[in-house]
């Protein structure tokens, strides 16, 4: 069984295209619909490369390879402060995704953290799923924090709100949540509609999904995750995204009424991330509550920042 999964995941990583992939899935699935099922979810915790783009970061930025949470990552930091703000990108994203809001953040007296996850923009090849990007955040909060603040992008902020609400030591930490998905059952039910699943299919890779991750799919919601989570939330979403509808955040208020939201028009799910008047009314919320992490704050009082 472990060659056979093996074998599955060297296809997903010659595969040059996702066409390719759902092809090959769905002429496995005629055959051996449980090895098809296999086949999808690899496909669906596995990142395809996509164009680099290290020549958007401002001059100045500072790269490294590191080891977090026993994955291979790439850190870039731009400015000076004892005041660092992680930024996380999307899915099949990169830290240069956040190249805008290098410079007002430095500006604003913060030093700017940002990362390519594993299997995206120059990390190496890997597999990835919300939890274990959750588990490096924390990693990266115990090696290289505190941080004042973590700002997500669509995956990434799935990943933050995890973390946040399962890891104490970022329990109180400011977040912002841009363009987030909401609940796992969804994203999966739409993996399995793409690939042409039947429903035996969908629930062999939801019971594999809970077993491998230790999770359950129905309490995997990111408006629970904001509920949980006891520091400041910002959800910013626009009213044209394509990936993400903005059905997304009645979801959100039914479960948090008093939530701070930032809702944009026209810039769909990924330009969000270059308005300057959107990143302005970030950059305020992250003022207002820069010194609220207790981490942070209490590393601040006693002079080790």
């Amino acid at each position: 069984m472990e060659q056979i999964s093996k074998n599955i995941k060297r296809v997903i990583k010659k595969a040059n295209s996702k066409e390719a992939i759902k092809v090959t899935i769905g002429v496995i699935s005629k055959v051996n619909p449980h090895l098809a099922a296999d086949l999808g979810l690899q496909a669906f915790l596995t990142p395809f490369s996509r164009r680099k783009k290290e020549h958007l970061f401002p001059e100045g930025t500072r790269v490294q390879r590191k080891k977090v949470a026993n994955k291979k990552v790439v850190l870039y930091k731009y400015g000076n402060s004892p005041r660092k703000i992680l930024l996380v990108h999307g899915w099949e994203g990169a830290g240069s995704d956040f190249s805008h809001f290098f410079k007002p953040l430095d500006e604003a007296g913060f030093e700017v953290w940002a990362l390519d996850l594993p299997g995206h923009g120059f990390a190496p090849f890997s597999q990835l799923n919300v939890v274990q990007a959750a588990t490096i955040i924390r990693g990266l909060e115990e090696k290289y924090g505190p941080f004042c603040a973590m700002v997500g992008h669509s995956f990434g902020a799935f990943s933050i709100g995890y973390a946040v609400s399962h890891f104490d030591e970022l329990k109180d930490i400011p977040f912002v949540s841009i363009g987030a998905p909401n609940q796992l059952s969804k994203i999966i039910k739409s993996f399995v509609s793409i690939v042409g699943f039947n429903k035996n299919q969908h629930d062999y890779i939801s019971r594999k999904i809970e077993k491998n991750f230790d999770i359950q799919i129905s309490e995997f919601e990111q408006g629970k995750f904001f509920k949980i989570h006891q520091g400041p939330n910002l959800v910013v979403h626009d009213k044209e995204d394509k990936v993400v509808s903005e059905k997304v955040l009645v979801e959100f208020k039914k479960i948090n009424a008093d939530l701070d939201l930032l809702v944009t028009t026209g810039l769909g799910h990924n330009r969000i991330l270059r308005d300057r008047k959107t990143i302005s009314k970030i950059i305020e919320f992250l003022d207002r509550h820069k010194d609220l992490h207790a981490d942070f704050n209490t590393a601040r009082k006693f002079g080790l920042l």
